[in-house]
């Protein structure tokens, strides 16, 4: 196998961010180059995340190569390893030194299994919003596709909080470290990471990469995951320097001010290793600040998409092509932002421009708590019950609320906060009982702290 030159990692940042300082105002020197303007998407002082179609990669279904140093593997397959990571924990053995091929018979059986233990009913998805026919789609285009299902399996990590990752090879010394989207003890992290320089398990990320990556001098190295895999794919793209040749991120959130101040120079060296795919209508891509260049950050068409909350689910990323050796996913074309996923974006540089520190923190993990309640529905009791609780925690989902209202009412006609506030809570098969009384809850104190923020 071919190998690459040795590399140490390179040294930790040593930047911190101010103590205490406060949303409204970021230190100037350290945001000069990171101007994010409020008034338009586009607006080109900001040369990262600015999510905006350039043209297609696509023509009548015909894979076109990425014009990078490409790897073996194309973006959609790289799209199908970070869909199955999701389901690592379902495997009867993680024993890495096998196939992919094995891995993916071995979670079908285990699908099979729960498939007729539970029944698959459509208020039962199994996980990330799909059903078992989408997931034996992935694991059927897996076993069709040589170039994935002949993939060695290096190492599995299943970490304490839920985080999923693996690492895979080819015979030609290509090497790819997936990333699962949030695990189930993970969804406090994301809050962290928003007002943080590093979270926790951005940097448990990058430890797991130091330890079986780097070691192992594959010739060429791509990160890539789905929704949190995807910002932790790209959190290495700016920590491990040339260790990592590229990453590529599906539904991916962005970063902190504290982050892009901190790597600012990195962040600038290390962009162009980074692609990051979109649903038009996704409304977690938008959140934070993205890293991505403008010509590299592409939405997919989600038209074929009913449900809203599927905007978020990767297999919405897919079109199915059926071909002689069996069922093909591809990435599916280019279209501009949607007018919902556009919004989030809006939204969220709104909190970060107007929130004072701790309401911007306290939003960070009312929303977040929402947004577990919506991708993940099929909780027990038990868990729901812990979501209700981070919900009602302090003023955070009021909080929320008020600055949607605002935004909304400022920005956006025909939207009213009740829409919002069901689409971050849903009742019926996505909520529970507690949850709809804290929605009603937060409807009655909307008023109040509206009057307290204009005053």
């Amino acid at each position: 196998m071919p190998r690459r030159a040795k590399r140490s990692p390179p040294p930790s940042s040593t930047a911190a961010s101010p103590a205490g300082e406060s949303r409204n105002r970021p230190s100037p020197a350290a945001m000069a180059t990171w101007n994010t303007s409020r008034t338009s998407p586009d607006d080109a002082r900001w040369p990262f995340g600015v999510h905006q179609r350039r043209h297609s990669r696509y023509d009548e279904g015909i894979r076109m190569e990425v014009p990078m140093a490409v790897p073996r593997l194309d973006d959609s397959q790289l799209l199908v390893l970070s869909t199955f990571a999701y389901r690592l924990d379902c495997l009867s053995s993680t024993r890495a030194g096998r196939q992919l091929d094995e891995f993916a018979r071995d979670m079908e059986n285990s699908l099979l299994g729960r498939q007729i233990e539970r029944g698959d009913g459509p208020d039962d998805p199994v996980s990330q919003l799909m059903d078992y026919r989408a997931w034996f789609t992935v694991l059927a285009s897996i076993r069709a596709t040589p170039a994935l299902s002949q993939l060695m399996v290096d190492a599995v990590e299943i970490d304490a909080r839920g985080a999923k990752m693996m690492l895979l090879s080819d015979d030609a010394g290509n090497a790819y470290a997936v990333f699962a989207g949030t695990g189930p003890g993970e969804w406090e992290d994301n809050a962290l990471a928003a007002y943080e320089r590093d979270s926790a398990q951005q940097l448990a990320a990058l430890a797991w990469f130091q330890r079986e990556v780097v070691p192992r001098q594959y010739a060429h190295v791509v990160a890539c995951g789905h929704s949190k895999g995807g910002n932790k794919a790209f959190y290495l793209a700016v920590r491990t320097g040339d260790a990592l040749d590229r990453a590529v991120g599906f539904d991916a959130q962005g970063f902190s001010r504290e982050f892009v101040e901190a790597y600012g120079p990195s962040i600038l060296e290390n962009a162009p290793k980074i692609t990051a795919y979109s649903l038009d209508n996704d409304y977690v891509n938008g959140l934070l600040n993205g890293i991505a260049p403008t010509s590299q950050c592409l939405f997919i068409d989600g038209s074929h998409v009913d449900n809203p909350v599927a905007y978020h689910s990767p297999y919405s990323l897919f079109v199915p092509y059926h071909g002689a050796s069996g069922t093909i996913l591809e990435i599916g074309g280019e279209v501009p932002q949607g007018a919902f996923g556009r919004a989030f974006r809006e939204f969220s540089l709104y909190a970060q421009e107007h929130a004072s520190e701790d309401d911007y923190r306290q939003i960070c993990h009312a929303i977040c708590a929402a947004l577990e309640n919506i991708i993940v529905p099929n909780a027990t009791d038990e868990e729901r019950a812990s979501r209700a609780e981070r919900i009602g925690a302090g003023e955070g989902f009021g909080l929320a609320a008020a600055y949607l209202a605002r935004f909304f009412g400022d920005t956006i006609q025909n939207v009213s906060i009740g829409e919002v506030l069901s689409f971050l809570l849903p009742s019926g098969k996505y909520g529970a009982t507690a949850i709809d009384d804290l929605a009603i809850g937060a409807l009655k104190t909307v008023s109040d702290i509206l009057r307290r923020l204009t005053r």
